[in-house]
């Protein structure tokens, strides 16, 4: 009796076919990831942007006011307080300095964004301002390339 010779894919090529296409798929979902975080981190970026523009658009109106009363009516948001937790976690995360006076920082509400006009942005994002310096802060932060959080707009920009 003669044994055929059965031309197929040998077990040793099938298993070298897959693992190269878990290679493939692995380097695929690696940069996806890597471009979804980029997108993300630019988006922040630029919503701090638009948020940065309306508050020099503000302070240029509290320029033309005489009185002080009428200047902190200008101004929108929630001023934050000493005693508020969100001072010692600002303060914790370093966020803020030990130093700088709590009393310039305002949090951003929904109505305050829309008042602004950038009606398709999240309050509850965490958005923070500080009218003095123009600063604009993101509370939950932005995990930069050497793993560190960074949570102000001056300190994204540096990184890119």
């Amino acid at each position: 009796m003669k044994i055929k010779n059965n031309k197929g894919i040998s077990i040793i090529s099938l298993i070298i076919i897959v693992v190269i296409m878990i290679l493939l798929a692995s380097i695929t979902a690696y940069e996806a990831n890597s471009i979804v975080t980029t997108a993300k981190e630019q988006s922040i970026t630029t919503n701090l942007l638009l948020i940065q523009a309306q508050i020099r658009i503000i302070n240029e109106k509290t320029v033309f006011e005489n009185e002080e009363q009428k200047k902190q009516e200008l101004l929108l948001g929630e001023q934050i307080s000493n005693n508020s937790s969100m001072v010692n976690t600002m303060k914790d995360k370093g966020i803020i300095s030990e130093e700088e006076n709590i009393e310039k920082f305002y949090i951003l509400s929904q109505e305050n964004l829309e008042e602004m006009g950038l009606n398709t942005l999240n309050a509850s994002d965490g958005y923070i301002v500080n009218y003095e310096t123009e600063e604009v802060i993101y509370i939950y932060g932005v995990k930069n390339s050497s793993g560190k959080y960074v949570y102000k707009l001056s300190e994204m920009k540096t990184q890119n």
